[in-house]
């Protein structure tokens, strides 16, 4: 029987033993370089789809209202209304535009790491201990993407308390 969709991701950013090789910490790498940039599209593309809809939507208001088709059917003016109400709302439950800045900026830092890295440059141009450091600089990059989104979360929850 084969592994399960989790098994096999979670394989992804996980080294198989404790004395892995710097290539299956590359490959592990690669794999989140992937996620991020995966992650980071998918909430560019809602955040500007959902902007869109948005923006349709609140365009559409007064030309309805403009050529008098809300006097049978107001009902349509209050659809868009509600419809620029609703997406406003996901965007700011799903915070897209937060996750996709976070998304992108570790995907850049950790493509930019992985670079010098490979090329012997800055940090790593010495020999000694390069594997480690670039280890330690790659855990940091992905434990701070961590950070920066309980930092938000928590600003969020600080505004809305403070606004009661």
């Amino acid at each position: 029987m084969g592994k399960s969709k989790n098994t096999y991701e979670e394989e992804l950013y996980f080294m198989k033993g404790h004395e892995s090789t710097e290539e299956e910490y590359f490959e592990v790498v690669n794999n989140y370089i992937r996620y991020y940039a995966r992650r980071a599209k998918r909430c560019k593309y809602q955040y500007y789809g959902f902007n869109i809809i948005k923006f349709i939507a609140l365009a559409a208001i007064p030309i309805i209202q403009m050529i008098d088709v809300t006097a049978d059917r107001p009902w349509i003016a209050a659809m868009a209304s509600s419809i620029c109400l609703l997406v406003e709302s996901i965007m700011g439950m799903w915070r897209t535009r937060e996750k996709w800045i976070i998304y992108r900026d570790t995907y850049n830092q950790l493509g930019r790491e992985q670079r010098i890295y490979a090329t012997g440059s800055g940090k790593y141009a010495e020999k000694e201990k390069r594997f480690h450091k670039f280890v330690m600089n790659i855990e940091a990059l992905i434990s701070d993407e961590a950070r920066k989104w309980c930092e938000v979360v928590r600003e969020k929850e600080k505004d809305i308390h403070e606004s009661k």
